[in-house]
């Protein structure tokens, strides 16, 4: 996928993000030089583990910045009460959980971790693509007016 660029407001902010406006993040989504800053989703900086003759980003789906969030949300919580003990959550073993639009079809994918190696990996076409994305986002929405963010 083509290279993605941050906002401006990352870009102009000396010393915050990178030259592509993205914030440089260790596993724990924090900010790298400054600890009360997080990152997660498409702003935190995951540089392409592997190069190729044409530049390529780093693909961030909703459920690994879903799962991100979730470990930035307890990192933040561990050090209001003084903890120390950040967990760590490397995006590149995130599990993949996707529904990609492909044009006319959708495709599901699942895997044990987004980079690999990976123990498995499975792309399943679906042929009920529009049904199949409005159930998952009544499913979202409703984990997340009800409490339930937790799920996956």
């Amino acid at each position: 996928m083509p290279a993605f660029h941050g906002v401006n407001a990352i870009k102009n902010s000396p010393e915050l993000g990178t030259k592509n406006g993205y914030i440089s993040v260790h596993d724990t989504y924090q900010h790298k030089k400054y600890p009360n800053i997080f990152g997660v989703g498409i702003t935190a900086d995951y540089p392409v583990p592997f190069t190729t003759r044409v530049p390529l980003g780093m693909p961030k789906t909703g459920y690994p910045a879903d799962e991100m969030a979730k470990t930035a949300a307890e990192n933040i919580v561990r050090l209001i009460h003084g903890r120390h003990d950040l967990k760590e959550k490397p995006m590149g073993r995130i599990p993949g959980l996707c529904m990609m639009d492909a044009g006319k079809k959708e495709v599901i994918i699942i895997s044990s971790s987004l980079l690999k190696p990976r123990k498995f990996a499975i792309m399943i076409p679906n042929p009920i693509y529009d049904v199949s994305k409005r159930a998952f986002e009544k499913y979202f929405l409703w984990k997340i007016r009800h409490g339930y963010s937790r799920l996956p």
